[in-house]
């Protein structure tokens, strides 16, 4: 214990990772608030308060007569009329929710060859084969019919089907609380990266500098404590990490959208409206955070290693950001015909912090025939990594020559 508490003050004594964090937030979080706020006043002349009581009239079922009846209220004619930029703002976000929705099956490790197109999906990910209900029903008979109900194309598109079928219908809703997961979620992962490469890069290569490493690795119990009690202190270290930055995400939040909408389903907010997932808002932030954390504890373990191996608190940084960034890098840079980019980005640490990219789609992967979903894949991917990563820390420090 007394070994423990030593290395989480090394952690937390380190003036660079509060200078930096006050730093962070205050270039992503405040501005938020100060400009959406503004931008929100400036475009509508009312409160964020004030537009949501002016939705709840409209919420419920999406249809055509609803539709028509906000297009009439945002006509040019009604421009002086008190209602006209509140019903703009609805209408905007009316429209946004009834877009139509298809089955969106995605394959993990390859691009989709065709994929998708329709011009209200112009700026969102279209990359999957889509389906209506009706169509995944007469390609599901079709294979069927020829003898395939065991392949894994049946077994995928029967999935599909039974999870697409429990979403309730598409109703119109405040969802504006989910907005900064879709904006901000991949500026949250590279905050992650930075306070955890701040935080953790020196916890090996600090001790080779000072000269207090062959101490530590003179006696067999000071190298197996040791070992356990770094990754001890990183992962408690990197859950508080994310549980601050998730905490002022969620100040943020309300601060500028209020406390209403949680209860909204996730195929509401921008970039889900096709995801498969039976979540709401509010669930779906919970489980956000958990996977922020296990990308947080895989990434402080890479750190680790990576420190252990250098001896050289620069070197880690410099991987640490390396592999960080390697798939924002990777997606805009190679083509999508490379057969090898989608794994590298859809399986990386990255995309566990940015977490979004788990749940929009109907992603899977093909195991030994059986389809397995993007979520549970990552769990399980996330446990093999973390014990290989823990197992070569330990092997690093056992064989480490003490000079």
């Amino acid at each position: 214990m007394e070994l423990l508490k030593y290395e989480l003050y090394k952690i937390f004594s380190r003036k660079s990772i509060y200078i930096v964090f006050i730093l962070m937030i205050s270039i992503t979080f405040l501005p938020r608030i100060i400009s959406e706020n503004q931008w929100i006043k400036k475009a509508y002349e009312y409160s964020q308060e004030e537009l949501y009581n002016y939705l709840k009239q409209f919420e419920g079922s999406i249809n055509k007569e609803k539709e028509n009846k906000l297009k009439e209220l945002v006509d040019e004619n009604n421009k002086d009329k008190e209602y006209y930029k509140k019903s703009k703002y609805v209408y905007f976000n009316y429209m946004v929710q009834s877009r139509p929705r298809v089955i969106a099956i995605s394959d993990i490790l390859r691009h989709e060859k065709k994929p998708f197109k329709l011009e209200e999906y112009s700026y969102l990910n279209n990359d999957f084969k889509g389906y209506t209900m009706d169509e995944l029903e007469e390609s599901l008979s079709n294979l069927k019919n020829e003898g395939k109900k065991d392949t894994y194309d049946y077994k995928n598109k029967l999935l599909a089907k039974q999870m697409y079928e429990k979403l309730k219908q598409p109703e119109f809703k405040y969802a504006e609380v989910g907005s900064i997961i879709y904006d901000n979620n991949i500026i949250f992962a590279v905050l992650f990266g930075i306070m955890l490469s701040l935080g953790i890069s020196p916890i090996f290569s600090e001790e080779y500098k000072d000269n207090v490493a062959p101490l530590i690795l003179s006696s067999k119990k000071g190298r197996k404590n040791i070992v356990k009690v770094k990754i001890i202190a990183s992962i408690i270290y990197s859950t508080l990490i994310v549980l601050l930055i998730h905490f002022m995400e969620i100040l943020t939040t309300i601060k500028t959208y209020g406390i209403h909408g949680y209860e909204a389903p996730i195929q509401n907010m921008l970039g889900f409206i096709n995801s498969p997932y039976n979540l709401s808002i509010g669930q779906f932030w919970g489980i956000y955070v958990l996977t922020s954390i296990i990308g947080a504890i895989l990434f402080s373990l890479v750190i680790i290693l990576v420190s252990q191996i250098s001896k050289s608190s620069m070197i880690t940084l410099f991987t640490s950001a390396c592999i960080l960034f390697y798939p924002i890098i990777l997606k805009d840079i190679i083509p999508n015909k490379i057969e090898f980019k989608k794994a590298l980005i859809d399986i990386s640490i990255t995309q566990i912090l940015n977490v979004k990219g788990i749940y929009q789609l109907f992603s899977t992967i093909n195991i030994f025939g059986k389809p397995i979903l993007y979520p549970y894949f990552i769990l399980i991917f996330s446990i093999i990594l973390g014990g290989v990563l823990c197992l070569f820390i330990h092997n690093s420090v056992k064989k480490q020559e003490i000079s």
